[in-house]
């Protein structure tokens, strides 16, 4: 039985991963040509608010609705409208913000097409909601299935809209964007949601004791998550705020080809939180020190060489993907690929924390690395402009991992070198079995 959630899980996820890279390949591709510099830096800076407030809401509501659906006495009726209802009214009271900041928040990126953008993203909230919803009752029942056929759906869509921009060199209004943006989530509720309505139990009557518990676990996920997004953004952000969005754009596209590369990270921590808790509760630490050395072994298998080409290839790399305008990028590329090596330590131990019930340390843990991305961030983009951002995080990664192995190793009993022992029998396996074929 576990072995079949993990290879059915990991069938749908690495799909959906995989479709998602290819599709935000050709995506990034296009419009990277057909914008201005300016404009697709402007596009980014969207997409990066976008995340953000993506990346709060699972926190504050996917965690705590998973890890109350596995308590016994909780009715998954109650549970998942007692979601629903925060989701909903929280995702109103973000539009509003946005709605009456979105001028501000423009001029501080000196971002003018930006007002637009985040007008129609506070239009349409309330299929962001439902869409995040939907995702979130089948993970609860770890069906992954349905939203990994949902993302592709939305991913086509948006893709489709990129290559109507790229062929028909049509130059249309930056809201544009944010209209085909919302076109594909309409898309990807509907696919999510021919697969998802046997899990809809709505309750008449949300629970105030329930929604107060969930809330109560979902605002240390809720600051951990932000931390991250935060750690992760606040490059990208500090040089729109310290320079302009057309160096915003030349960061972005080293960012972004590195980030493709963090596809089986992503896949892998997507199914590892609802099984960690089952596995957790019935061994205890010694399936925390279990999951994580494999886990984090398993994703480096892949991105160790993946790292290797990127920094051989990067100069025709970035002119394969962005074009000669992005020149600049390739050496940003170089320094940025080494973050997916470093990643995976600190992000696996992260799910399995919060697994384990403790979000709060986590949370301390990312808002504190989040702090220190800010402050070398504005010292290096001052010193170095962009080539400073990537400096800045790489930096930031290198010394969280020092930190947070020691607390592992202190409370878990994670080995370092045991990563790297669970690497080398992940390969003998895969060696073995070749052998045997």
């Amino acid at each position: 039985m576990a072995k079949s959630y993990w290879l059915k899980s990991g069938f749908f996820t690495l799909a959906e991963r995989g479709s998602s890279l290819l599709l935000g390949v050709g995506t990034f591709m296009m419009l990277a040509r057909a914008l201005p510099k300016e404009s697709y830096g402007t596009w980014m800076l969207y997409l990066s608010v976008y995340s953000f407030i993506e990346v709060a809401r699972i926190g504050l509501l996917k965690n705590p609705l998973i890890r109350a659906a596995q308590e016994s006495g909780n009715s998954f009726a109650k549970t998942q409208s007692t979601a629903l209802v925060i989701n909903l009214i929280s995702g109103l009271l973000v539009a509003l913000v946005l709605y009456i900041s979105r001028g501000a928040i423009a001029a501080s990126w000196g971002a003018s097409g930006l007002v637009g953008l985040l007008e129609v993203y506070a239009y349409g909230f309330i299929l962001f909601s439902l869409y995040s919803h939907l995702d979130f009752i089948q993970a609860a029942n770890m069906n992954f299935r349905g939203p990994s056929l949902a993302i592709i759906g939305e991913k086509l869509v948006f893709f489709s809209g990129a290559a109507y921009l790229f062929f028909s060199q049509t130059i249309l209004p930056m809201h544009f964007l944010a209209y085909m943006h919302l076109a594909s989530i309409a898309v990807g509720i509907l696919v999510s949601l021919s697969h998802g309505w046997k899990y809809l139990r709505l309750w008449r009557k949300p629970e105030s004791k329930l929604a107060a518990s969930m809330l109560a676990y979902g605002k240390y996920t809720l600051g951990t998550n932000l931390g991250a997004i935060l750690l992760r953004n606040i490059d990208t952000w500090m040089i729109g705020w310290l320079m302009n969005p057309a160096a915003v754009a030349t960061y972005n596209v080293a960012m972004r080809v590195a980030n493709l590369f963090e596809t089986p990270t992503q896949a892998l921590a997507q199914i590892l939180f609802p099984k960690a808790i089952q596995e957790i509760k019935k061994e205890g630490s010694s399936a925390f020190k279990r999951l994580y050395e494999k886990s984090v072994a398993l994703i480096l298998i892949p991105t160790i060489p993946f790292t290797l080409f990127v920094l051989i290839f990067a100069s025709p790399i970035v002119d394969l993907l962005a074009g000669k305008g992005y020149t600049g990028s390739a050496e940003v590329l170089m320094l940025t690929m080494l973050f997916g090596l470093l990643i995976p330590f600190n992000k696996q131990l992260g799910i399995l924390m919060d697994a384990d019930g403790k979000a709060r340390t986590n949370m301390l843990f990312v808002l504190r690395n989040a702090i220190i991305n800010t402050l070398i961030n504005f010292t290096l983009i001052h010193e170095y402009g962009v080539m400073g951002a990537a400096m800045a995080t790489l930096l930031t990664f290198v010394l969280s991992l020092f930190i947070e192995q020691r607390y592992a190793k202190r409370h878990y009993g994670v080995q370092f070198i045991g990563i790297f022992r669970e690497m080398k029998n992940w390969g003998m396996r895969i060696m073995n079995k070749r052998v045997g074929e």
